[in-house]
């Protein structure tokens, strides 16, 4: 029998607390699809497309709640899920969506957590599936030279540290697992991605030297995101290829370009001159011969130096200089243009050399030497 009538008494209100388990519908969705597909259920064009788009909708705290979880299987997607076209380009729209909310609510440190202690890049299972960085970069080109979306194109720029962090990171591991830091720089990476990487500098270029007044902060972001992953890939790409990159990079500017031009390229030149081996970059020794093919050589050069050449010329801006000290003739070559310049400019490339000589005659590995 009902107490008073069936009168309620008291209520009871629950509310689900999970890490495993979200009441949002499109997460849920997304990962029961993801699931189907990893148990080797027959994929249905367009479906999996489908389910990204949908994540576009997710509330932010549940996007923050499983923030690792639904990273992580956005990229097993982007290498593992499917042969369709269009998936890795819509997978990297959501990373994007995502990485944009969070800088929003101001919780970008939970992306740089996420990239220091939850990254993994996982082995594709596929034999012919590329790795997390060819695909990022790869799709990272074909959103920037789509004209259509210019707010995709603004936030990739602005946010690129992320995607740039994340590509760094996939390369290193992939060279530690597949035991190829061992090998010759040249050997570590294909061809092919060499030129994905160059395409990519290639397609950043226009939308910092053309479109810097229209999108300011956008601009400076990518130029020293770029810098920083530049440096990171000296120490593991073939550095005359990374030399070549910040070539075409820094050709991309002008002498007669605006105050916020230069200022630009004088920190994406710092950037890259703060690597930490910055002076043996600058020597010019061919690491790949023998020892003693290295020290014959090297007296060779010197004996031809004291013989056919007069001792003043080493020390001078030359083609030859910057050509055997590429870092630090490429940054005395655009200050010697930029002492032609307004006192602004002077300044900003003096101090990027002042700050340079004090860094170095502080550094211990140097002091005695």
């Amino acid at each position: 029998k009902w107490v008073d009538g069936a009168k309620p008494l008291l209520k009871i209100k629950s509310h689900l607390e999970s890490t495993i388990y979200t009441q949002d519908l499109h997460v849920h969705k997304f990962f029961q699809h993801c699931q189907l597909i990893q148990s080797g259920s027959k994929e249905v064009p367009g479906e999996l497309i489908k389910y990204l788009k949908c994540l576009h909708a997710m509330e932010i705290q549940v996007m923050i709640q499983f923030l690792p979880v639904i990273l992580m299987q956005l990229f097993q997607v982007l290498t593992n899920m499917t042969h369709e076209d269009d998936v890795p380009f819509n997978c990297t729209m959501v990373l994007l969506h995502i990485v944009s909310k969070c800088h929003e609510e101001g919780l970008d440190n939970y992306l740089r957590s996420f990239i220091k202690y939850s990254f993994r890049p996982e082995k594709p299972s596929a034999p012919q599936a590329q790795l997390i960085h060819e695909t990022l970069a790869t799709t990272m080109i074909a959103i920037l030279k789509q004209s259509a979306d210019f707010l995709a194109i603004n936030k990739l720029l602005k946010y690129s540290w992320f995607f740039f962090e994340i590509i760094a990171k996939s390369m290193a591991t992939y060279l530690l697992e597949e035991n190829k830091i061992k090998l010759p720089r040249g050997q570590r990476f294909s061809e092919a991605y060499h030129h994905v990487l160059h395409s990519l500098l290639l397609a950043i270029i226009p939308h910092v030297t053309i479109r810097y007044a229209e999108i300011p902060d956008e601009s400076r972001n990518v130029n020293y995101s770029l810098a920083s992953f530049l440096k990171r890939c000296l120490t593991l790409m073939d550095r005359g290829f990374v030399f070549n990159l910040i070539n075409d990079y820094i050709s991309g500017f002008s002498p007669k370009d605006p105050k916020v031009l230069a200022e630009y390229k004088f920190e994406f030149l710092q950037t890259i001159c703060n690597h930490e081996h910055y002076i043996p970059l600058n020597l010019p020794m061919a690491f790949a011969k023998p020892k003693l093919q290295r020290v014959q050589d090297f007296f060779s050069f010197a004996v031809d130096r004291l013989t056919s050449v007069d001792s003043n010329l080493e020390y001078s801006l030359s083609d030859e200089y910057c050509k055997h000290h590429f870092l630090v003739g490429l940054l005395l070559r655009e200050t010697s243009i930029a002492l032609q310049d307004n006192y602004e400019i002077r300044y900003t490339a003096i101090s990027v050399i002042k700050n340079l000589l004090i860094k170095h005659a502080f550094d211990t590995r140097y002091q005695h030497k």
